[in-house]
């Protein structure tokens, strides 16, 4: 758990500035999988989006595997067509805009399948292997 705070740290000093790096005390009381899984879920990640005011691609960043992919989230499309009845071509600059939602990791823990995909979550954001 040390190198994973530490990587995460690093990405969010690099980012931000060092006045927002994570303290150990959330991970104080961790001693599972899934009280790992739910600190991400309920503290980690939504105090990354107070931090970087829901800038998903930094979010995204932060919580990234040595390839760029961030496992946590998973991207929505939205195209203005199928939300109002009527587009109207000066409400956006573009037809589509992409959001992004957190996985259901609650759901993966529950999921003895998913446990081994959970891990490799975590351990993608510190392994360069």
């Amino acid at each position: 758990m040390d190198k994973l705070l530490q990587k995460i740290n690093q990405r969010i000093e690099f980012l931000l500035d060092r006045d927002h790096t994570i303290g150990h005390a959330y991970f104080l009381n961790i001693s599972t999988l899934a009280d790992l899984a739910k600190v991400f879920l309920n503290k980690i990640i939504p105090l990354l989006q107070e931090y970087f005011y829901d800038n998903w691609e930094k979010i995204k960043l932060v919580l990234s595997n040595s390839e760029g992919k961030c496992d946590f989230l998973e991207a929505i499309d939205y195209q203005q067509v199928s939300l109002f009845k009527k587009p109207n071509p000066e409400l956006y600059l573009n037809d589509k805009k992409t959001s992004f939602r957190v996985k259901n990791l609650t759901q993966m823990i529950d999921n003895e399948e998913d446990k081994p995909k959970l891990i490799s979550f975590f351990k993608g954001i510190y392994s360069f292997d």
